[in-house]
């Protein structure tokens, strides 16, 4: 996984708020400590503020992004593209006439993410990608990729770079995006995927 960047502004205000939340609960701590008269080893800080928002920021990055009520309230605008997508792609290759199966899997959370394509012939993976937020309609995933072909591909098809932009239903089931690849196939493409239930 690499990180991906967003056009929201909750990059920002996300970690502030976990870094709010880490004072507040270890100064709780401390006083429930003090109440009770509980003391610790010198070299125990129990439990710090650090320790505290690395936990938190944790949990965020991994599962909290993903719940409702935060993007309900506007506090995650980052969109769930986990899991499987099934479609199809056309390049100009062959002028569009050929639709190739394929399948891309993507593995997300808050800060990093995964996007494999593969096709009977190739596998990509993404190198860098961003997500643009700001209109309520669809989502825009853009990425650069690397493309390796198989062993049963055809020997005209190289290891080559290319771009992809997505542009995704706001519901998350459908895209539709176009590809370009870099120098030695100079080829462009269109591609259609749903998410798989």
């Amino acid at each position: 996984m690499h990180p991906y960047a967003i056009d929201s502004n909750e990059r920002i205000l996300i970690p502030l708020y976990i870094a709010i939340a880490s004072i507040l609960l270890a100064l709780f701590f401390q006083w429930i400590f003090n109440l009770f008269d509980l003391a610790f080893p010198w070299w125990i800080e129990a439990p710090s503020v650090f320790a505290l928002y690395g936990l938190f920021y944790k949990l965020f990055d991994v599962y909290l992004w993903k719940w409702k009520i935060l993007k309900t309230i506007g506090a995650v605008k980052t969109p769930n593209l986990n899991g499987d997508w099934k479609g199809n792609l056309a390049s100009s290759y062959d002028d569009f006439k050929t639709k190739i199966d394929a399948n891309i899997r993507i593995i997300q959370n808050w800060t990093k993410i995964s996007i494999v394509l593969t096709t009977i012939s190739s596998s990509s993976r993404s190198l860098v990608a961003g997500i643009i937020t700001e209109n309520p309609e669809q989502y825009i995933l853009s990425y650069q990729y690397l493309d390796e072909p198989r062993q049963i591909s055809e020997s005209t098809l190289h290891m080559h770079r290319g771009t992809t932009t997505i542009n995704i239903q706001s519901d998350l089931s459908k895209f539709i995006g176009e590809y370009y690849t870099g120098r030695d196939r100079t080829n462009r493409g269109e591609l259609v995927f749903e998410r798989e239930k």
